[in-house]
């Protein structure tokens, strides 16, 4: 908030809100693994669901919190074999794309929470300042041998986690790329991948929500919501529904933007296929999405 208005503004208007932000503030550091098959989806049987993989071997009495809390912090630990991971197959989202651009090839993309402080404490001290504060800007390097060795074993780690759920994609792998929070930082100069922390917490926060105590200024995005892309627009739907007065008293009456432009249809087909269990594609699961989260964001006030 510094950045962007004088610090007196923030002191009279925004201190309890800026207090409530460095609650849930830290962001959220990730490992990426990006795949690439040498055979379509159709070949493959991929599908556009996304997928989380939880071990269990280790963690049966741990709860969702704690199994995250472990994953992360064994995430460079050579003796601990599994990783906690999403697996997502990109080009079955938008199968016409991938098709009309790369017939004939499909990808995944596995991604796991990551310890950001682990990564950056691999880097020599100069490397390390000058990933942060100048990026790619800075000019591409390659890194030392001690963070290599921790990309090769978040890559046996994330094959592994892939090749245990998908066995058949074996011998239809064509090249395997691993993105770190160093990765991250070189391009953003930033190791977070997200914003604020996905916490019980931030999501019961009262807080953060779109307008605040400084007439006139609205907040927008992920931090409005929840993580990730479908959080940002979800973001920005409930700023749109607060900056045109839309009520809880109006969803509950099924008066919602989109209904008002025209598109309230396209909402009922969708939820009536979310039921079903047959909804699919990014744009139907996103505009369910964005229909939950905004009659609960709605409610913070």
């Amino acid at each position: 908030l510094l950045n962007l208005l004088p610090e007196e503004v923030v002191d009279t208007y925004l201190t309890d809100l800026r207090e409530h932000v460095m609650k849930s503030s830290g962001g959220i550091g990730h490992t990426f693994t990006f795949v690439g098959f040498n055979a379509s989806c159709e070949e493959l049987g991929l599908r556009s669901s996304s997928y989380y993989y939880i071990p269990c071997n280790a963690t049966k009495d741990m709860d969702a919190s704690a199994i995250q809390e472990f994953y992360r912090t064994t995430l460079l630990d050579p003796n601990v074999l599994d990783v906690s991971a999403g697996i997502v197959f990109a080009s079955a989202k938008d199968p016409m794309y991938a098709n009309m651009t790369m017939p004939g090839k499909s990808t995944a993309i596995i991604f796991s929470e990551a310890q950001s402080e682990e990564f950056l404490d691999l880097l020599d001290g100069e490397d390390k300042s000058s990933t942060l504060s100048k990026g790619i800007y800075g000019g591409h390097r390659k890194h030392n041998s001690k963070y290599e060795k921790a990309k090769a074993l978040v890559k046996k780690k994330m094959m592994r986690s892939l090749l245990l759920n998908f066995p058949h994609l074996e011998p239809y792998v064509e090249c395997v790329e691993v993105g770190t929070p160093i990765t991250m930082a070189d391009y953003t100069m930033r190791v977070e991948t997200l914003g604020l922390r996905h916490t019980p917490q931030r999501m019961v926060d009262m807080e953060l929500r779109p307008d605040c105590k400084l007439p006139g200024l609205y907040f927008t995005g992920q931090d409005v919501a929840f993580a990730g892309w479908a959080g940002a627009m979800t973001g920005a739907m409930v700023t749109a529904q607060r900056l045109l007065g839309y009520t809880l008293f109006d969803f509950m009456q099924k008066k919602t933007l989109m209904r008002d432009l025209g598109a309230g249809h396209v909402e009922d087909m969708i939820q009536e296929k979310v039921k079903a269990g047959t909804a699919a594609t990014p744009l139907e699961v996103f505009v369910e999405i964005v229909g939950n989260a905004i009659r609960h964001i709605q409610g913070r006030k």
